[in-house]
């Protein structure tokens, strides 16, 4: 029942808030390793795992949960040897004792990505100033969640929340990165020693001294924009500097944040640009001048450093390029992103080929020669393969096409075999749901995606024997995207973009393909493990299974498997 133990000596310092958990028991090894199962340095956070003569063999009847936490020990002899990981955070001390840290399994979800405490917490207590860190998401205003970190200073080193930011998006995911930092003198502290998160103080600029000043406006813009972002983010006080994706704002906010700034200032700006200027004094700057300067082209710069072949984003369904914003951190600071948004001062294409020719036509005239990389997730993805179609036929090369979790079979007439199919995935995909999803969620959400997916395999039945194409469609568009939820002026391009979707036939081309595929398929697709792609393409096809579902395989910790899987690929294209 234990691995590890401690002698506590008889005197203690009168400063200590905790003592280590000790050194392995007789017959027991304890390993303190990275994510590649390789032992960290001393002082080092890694993962705790233990093995030896006293491991258990399993979970009962637990066989997924066994083979999650159960590996072959690769520090053994013995033949049949397991490695057990803990779930829980340490390192090893200079004495030769291991520091217990915190739980890797401290889980919260925040605006669709699963987010580990623990690994914030170890994250910003490896910075050297740090000697104790703290995380927790606070609710500002009903609805508007935000990651808060706190840290406390080891000795007299120096060291500011904007410092610390820095050092943390340069370890962790962007979505991962708390949006405020507060240095405190000490952390609140329970009987027992342990930091108590209910007296944690309320995150705001003022909290102690050493927090860092926001940048005031200079101009009547960027005090228009400060008031607006604050109402919008839901906090007090807002920097001109500050990033409004590091503040904790998504697609959703920045639509109501674009509907106030065309209130203000009576001017309708793209989303697009919020992600060249992320901060007041850019978007100010951008608002500011003259009408017939501003810049409405489709292609948006997401990163533009580094030394590789670039890779181009598709958006989603509506014009959503957020899903690719934690690509930029994940993928590192030498690969160039861009990506594709909608030009909405233009008249939106009603076909995904129209759709698709506006974007190469622009592409070309920016990078005329190629190669090209692109990418896109479930719409996107076949907006990413026409792309790849078309520019095949103008002579361009493709360097690489990522799809991710889409595939070109849809709507098909229904026959005794497509009945089978669709019950048979709707089935298997209601498994997924349950397990990844659907016991995870509040119940009143549970009930509304539990009675999407039945009215949406209803319909798609009803629709084959009496085809009313339209109704389904937006049948279809509320149930799998809850447009109930969008912004109005959002609601018509989502709308354009869905008939464009259900309407596209793919033709045959020779690119290859990098198909990136949930563990479940997406509804109404081919059974089979390319998701039909091999019936198009006769280049190669590479398909890489992500343990997930269709809705969340951009979410944490999905989407850092997709990052990791990507970048091997776009490895073997720069040497």
């Amino acid at each position: 029942t234990f691995t590890t133990c401690y002698d506590i000596p008889p005197e203690l310092p009168d400063n200590i808030t905790s003592i280590p958990i000790g050194a392995p028991i007789s017959n027991t090894q304890v390993h303190v390793l990275d994510s590649k199962l390789q032992p960290v340095p001393v002082g080092v956070v890694g993962n705790l795992y233990t093995s030896g003569d006293g491991l258990a063999s399993g979970y009962l009847n637990q066989p997924e949960h066994t083979a999650e936490a159960f590996g072959n020990d690769p520090f053994s002899d013995e033949p049949g040897a397991k490695l057990y990981r803990t779930g829980d955070l340490a390192r090893w001390r200079d004495d030769g004792v291991i520091e217990f840290i915190g739980r890797v399994d401290g889980q919260v979800k925040l605006r669709g990505f699963r987010i580990e405490l623990g690994e914030v917490e170890a994250a910003i207590q490896s910075h050297p100033a740090v000697r104790q860190a703290a995380t927790t998401v606070y609710e500002r205003t009903p609805g508007n969640k935000s990651l808060i970190g706190y840290a406390v200073r080891d000795g007299q080193a120096a060291t500011t929340a904007t410092e610390l930011r820095q050092y943390l998006l340069a370890k962790l995911p962007g979505y991962m990165v708390p949006s405020m930092i507060s240095i405190l003198d000490q952390m609140p502290l329970g009987p027992t020693g342990k930091i108590d998160r209910l007296s944690l103080p309320v995150p705001m600029p003022e909290i102690g001294a050493h927090v860092d000043a926001p940048v005031a406006p200079r101009t009547p813009t960027e005090e228009t924009l400060r008031d607006i972002w604050c109402s919008v983010l839901g906090v007090e006080h807002v920097g001109i500097l500050d990033n409004f994706f590091e503040l904790g704002g998504h697609s959703l906010m920045a639509a109501r944040m674009f509907s106030a700034i065309e209130k203000a200032f009576g001017q309708h700006l793209p989303l697009a640009a919020l992600f060249e200027r992320a901060t007041i004094a850019e978007l100010a700057n951008y608002i500011d001048q003259p009408p017939g300067q501003l810049d409405r082209s489709s292609l948006v710069t997401i990163q533009p450093q580094g030394s590789r072949l670039p890779i181009y984003f598709m958006h989603s369904i509506g014009g959503g390029l957020f899903n690719c914003q934690p690509f930029v951190n994940l993928l590192g600071p030498d690969q160039p992103i861009y990506g594709f948004q909608p030009n909405e001062d233009a008249p939106t294409p009603k076909t995904m080929e129209v759709l698709a020719e506006t974007y190469v036509d622009e592409l070309c005239s920016r990078q005329h020669r190629g190669p090209f990389c692109l990418a896109g997730y479930s719409f996107g993805g076949l907006l990413a393969y026409e792309m790849a179609r078309q520019l095949e036929a103008r002579g361009k090369q493709i360097a690489m096409l990522a799809v991710i979790d889409t595939g070109p079979m849809r709507s098909k007439p229904l026959t005794p075999r497509v009945a089978m199919d669709v019950s048979l995935a709707f089935l298997i995909n209601l498994n997924w749901w349950l397990i990844d999803d659907i016991l995870k969620t509040p119940p009143p959400e549970t009930i509304r995606r539990l009675r999407s997916k039945t009215h949406l395999a209803c319909m798609r039945m009803v629709n084959s024997f009496r085809p009313r194409p339209e109704a389904l469609a937006r049948i279809k568009l509320r149930n799998a995207l809850n447009v109930d939820a969008l912004p109005d002026h959002n609601r018509q391009l989502r709308e354009i973009h869905f008939a464009a979707y259900e309407g596209y036939r793919p033709k045959p081309c020779g690119v290859p393909i990098t198909l990136f595929r949930a563990r479940s398929r997406p509804m109404f697709h081919s059974l089979r493990h390319d998701l039909g792609w091999c019936d198009l393409v006769t280049g190669n096809i590479e398909v890489i299974r992500i343990s997930c579902h269709h809705g969340n395989i951009l979410s944490a910790p999905h989407i850092q498997k997709v990052a990791q899987e990507l970048q091997t690929v776009l490895d073997r294209i720069n040497p």
